[in-house]
């Protein structure tokens, strides 16, 4: 049989009924019996009994530090997750081997797998050239993944219904499309390469936060712009170059044909998502299984004792967790007190500005600004403790914490003066483990640990903060200051892995709002612009949570009480902005992942909600506008 007979043989077979029967039972086993010999491996060396029996660890008393072993550190962040993930990730490659082989596209995917691992692999085993084998292999798996799930959304888009049919042509388009293909590889090419520019120098967990940060960032901004100019461009070129009669003439109603443009990107961007976040997902745990600063292997110091070194620490707890917080409880203002504070300086006022005594509206006006000053200003003073002074804060809320009976972090960031970088302060932590004394750089965020014991029995920790040495005696130069943002107790919430899901799902609840933002633009403005004003609603959205910070302090009166009418104007032009976008700015996947913070499902619910609820009404906006305009008017020539 000559060489392409078989080739045709071969493809004819691999879409055959009992070809695809027989390759899933054989890809079935083969995955039960290779995660069942490896989980038999773990747990006779003695690694996977963390996360089977991590939970045997013994709580700490209210007294004690937190016992930081290696099984406790597992069993605090990875109770139950080593098999998990492993398991999770042979059923998800076992998943996609199955959409592959019925497909139909079994043998031509293990031979270009083959062909692919035969030139990557010796680049890959060869120290010199070990960096361009990874990248190959990397890039190579993402584009294979990539391809057998757009194969899979368009399988899955199939059905004879018209929005289907649309959204399966706008896949294809998608794929054909330079726009799209630009960005599709651009993202490949920054998942497989980013690997590779981390400085082995570094902390295990800087890099760590490093790759986390830059390519969920890249990523997500990669995928908006590719939703950005696609969204815009499937509907606006089609009216320009006029083959929308093809699908408006079928008849297709409106409404139709904008929820098949937004399903088709949507599913685009689901598999882009998916692909990105395995990439991502798998990289991590590569790193994480590297050894931290001062071992030399996991969980094995550098002397060869088992241990946990600082590095690892800090990965397990504070980088690769899904933490909630909660900030101390605000000080009880006597409102009696600062209506007559206020009364006594609007007086003053009055005095200095006679033409203030035959205006009411403006001694309101200015009434109400000292009172807020007032109670900012006592704000701030709980937040500040003067050299050798001390002060008490109350954090509640923990019962839930208590009930983990996992160990508390303690996150805060000192201010002294204009927190020159080589002034080093030292801050006496007391709470019922005893006292902690911590010497620190001003400016810059660091932690403790404490022990759940510290949590009394109404879901509480109290904790003295002391401007100095306490146990020498020897205060701080100057004043210290907690920032708003800079004072919290953060505890474990839940798993990294299951976190890290909530992030893509995230990620890609944000691009199926701005793809509606795209398509919407496109019915009633050519390209240009539509992509201009899509690139405003982005940015703006992007932005949103900054701006909202800035105009809490942004004045519109002067020192006087008089109207600023420039700065007013600007705040009323911006308010509306960052009001509007909160919730979008809020879902921050990056900043929540390298910072170990939990989005909660309510959160992500939450934000799922207000962003369909635009989606729905962009759409909408996009549809009344779209129904009542000429498509098909003929030119005559």
């Amino acid at each position: 049989m000559r060489p392409k007979e078989a080739i045709g043989a071969l493809a004819r077979l691999q879409r055959t009924t009992r070809f695809r029967v027989i390759a899933s039972i054989a890809v079935v086993v083969i995955a039960a019996v290779g995660y069942s010999v490896w989980l038999a491996g773990a747990v006779g060396a003695g690694h996977a009994g963390d996360a089977m029996a991590g939970s045997a660890v013994t709580t700490p008393g209210a007294g004690e530090s937190p016992p930081l072993t290696a099984d406790a550190i597992k069993a605090m962040v990875r109770t139950g997750s080593a098999w998990a993930v492993v398991g999770v990730g042979t059923a998800v490659a076992t998943g996609l081997a199955l959409v592959v082989i019925w497909l139909g596209a079994a043998l031509t995917y293990l031979a270009i797998g083959a062909l692919a691992a035969a030139v990557a692999a010796p680049l890959w085993l060869m120290e010199p050239t070990r960096a361009l084998g990874q990248f190959a292999l990397g890039a190579l798996a993402l584009t294979a993944a990539f391809s057998v799930l757009i194969r899979a959304a368009r399988a899955a888009l199939g059905l004879n219904r018209p929005v289907l049919a649309i959204a399966q042509n706008v896949i294809d388009e998608a794929v054909r499309m330079k726009i799209s293909l630009v960005f599709i590889i651009g993202l490949i090419v920054l998942l497989s390469a980013m690997p590779q520019v981390l400085d082995p120098g570094q902390p295990l967990r800087y890099r760590v936060q490093s790759f986390l940060q830059y390519s969920v960032t890249g990523t997500m901004w990669t995928l908006a712009l590719l939703t950005l100019f696609f969204s815009t461009a499937t509907v606006a070129f089609e009216q320009r170059d006029r083959l929308i009669w093809q699908t408006m003439v079928k008849p297709v109603s409106p409404l139709t044909y904008l929820l098949g443009k937004w399903l088709g990107v949507t599913m685009l961007n689901l598999a882009l998502t998916a692909v990105a976040a395995a990439g991502v997902f798998i990289f991590v745990e590569v790193l994480r299984a590297q050894p931290a600063r001062d071992e030399i292997r996991p969980y094995v110091l550098a002397d060869g004792t088992p241990g946990v070194s600082e590095d690892r620490r800090i990965l397990e707890t504070e980088v690769l967790a899904a933490r909630a917080g909660t900030t101390f409880d605000e000080p009880e203002i006597v409102m009696e007190r600062v209506e007559q504070r206020a009364a006594e300086r609007l007086q003053e006022a009055i005095q200095r500005d006679l033409s203030l005594r035959d205006s009411p509206a403006r001694q309101a006006a200015l009434l109400g600004d000292i009172r807020e000053e007032i109670i900012k200003t006592a704000t701030e003073q709980y937040r500040s403790i003067e050299p050798g002074g001390r002060r008490t804060y109350r954090f509640s809320g923990l019962a839930g914490a208590a009930d983990l009976g996992r160990p508390l972090t303690v996150r805060y960031r000192v201010n002294a003066g204009s927190n020159h970088p080589s002034d080093l302060y030292h801050v006496t932590f007391l709470s019922a483990a005893g006292a902690t004394i911590k010497q620190i750089p001003l400016g810059v965020t660091t932690s403790i640990l404490l022990p759940p014991g510290v949590i009394d029995p109404e879901g509480a920790v109290t904790l003295t903060v002391v401007n100095g040495d306490a146990q020498r005696g020897i205060p701080n130069p100057l004043t210290i200051r907690f920032p708003p943002d800079g004072f919290e107790i953060l505890y474990t919430a839940g798993t990294y892995e299951s976190n890290f899901l909530r992030v893509a799902l995230t990620v890609w609840v944000k691009l199926a709002f701005l793809a509606a933002v795209g398509i919407a633009s496109a019915t009633f403005v050519s390209f240009p612009v539509a992509v201009l004003l899509t690139l405003v609603v982005l940015f703006s959205a992007e932005s949103a949570g900054f701006l909202g910070d800035t105009l809490n302090e942004f004045p519109v009166r002067d020192d006087a009480g008089h109207v600023n009418w420039p700065a007013l104007i600007i705040y009323l032009i911006a308010r509306p902005v960052a009001s509007a976008f909160t919730v979008y700015s809020e879902l921050n996947p990056a900043g929540r992942l390298v910072e170990g913070r939990l989005v909660a499902w309510g959160t992500l619910a939450h934000g799922v909600g207000v962003l369909a609820a635009w989606s729905v009404g962009t759409l909408g906006l996009g549809w009344a506008i779209f129904r009542k305009r000429e498509l098909a008017i003929y030119s005559g020539h």
